[in-house]
């Protein structure tokens, strides 16, 4: 009976530790940024317009705009450098198949990451991205590097609108990548 006694009491100290050695975060929605429909709507109008204007500018044939599918390297240049910034940060964060179609490209985050991480990682993202497009237009004849410029841009403005917005806030809020957006978020404690 005694030794009964002793033993739960010494459970309730040990659960008592372990309650007071754990933490918890609360956070707090401070805004939730989603590229959606319009967003995506936007960035097709600017993708048509731009070979609109390529086929006026340059006098393209079909084959050349079929041959401008080099496009389509811009989502991997984003995929690829977002991954490389968080393997050098050695940050946690993950690529997301179900949401391989966000305006992100699927990546995601297992926590929240921190405000300056978010904009560390979004940046070198775009810049990279715009980089390696400029650096590949001195193989490219002049329209498809014209093309490939331009659809890095335009693919990168949910990026570029997110760490604008990420400005209103305070530098100790964090951000959680979403499946289709962004939120950012304040910790309570």
């Amino acid at each position: 009976m005694e030794l009964d006694r002793r033993k739960e009491k010494k459970s309730k100290i040990e659960g008592h530790s372990m309650i007071k050695d754990q933490t918890i975060y609360s956070y707090r929605l401070l805004y939730r940024f989603k590229w959606g429909g319009i967003g995506y709507l936007v960035q097709i109008i600017l993708l048509i317009g731009l070979i609109a204007f390529l086929f006026h500018q340059f006098n393209l044939s079909l084959v050349d705009l079929i041959a401008s599918v080099v496009i389509l390297v811009v989502p991997f240049f984003h995929l690829v450098l977002y991954r490389v910034h968080g393997w050098i940060v050695q940050a946690r964060i993950r690529m997301s198949w179900s949401s391989f179609l966000s305006s992100w490209w699927g990546a995601s985050s297992i926590t929240p990451v921190s405000l300056s991480f978010f904009r560390q990682a979004e940046m070198v993202t775009c810049l990279g991205s715009l980089l390696i497009s400029l650096g590949l237009s001195a193989w490219l004849p002049l329209s498809y590097a014209v093309c490939l410029s331009a659809a890095t841009f335009v693919s990168l403005l949910p990026r570029l609108v997110s760490v604008a917005i990420s400005f209103r806030y305070p530098h100790k809020a964090h951000v959680k990548y979403e499946k289709t957006s962004i939120a950012f978020l304040l910790t309570d404690g």
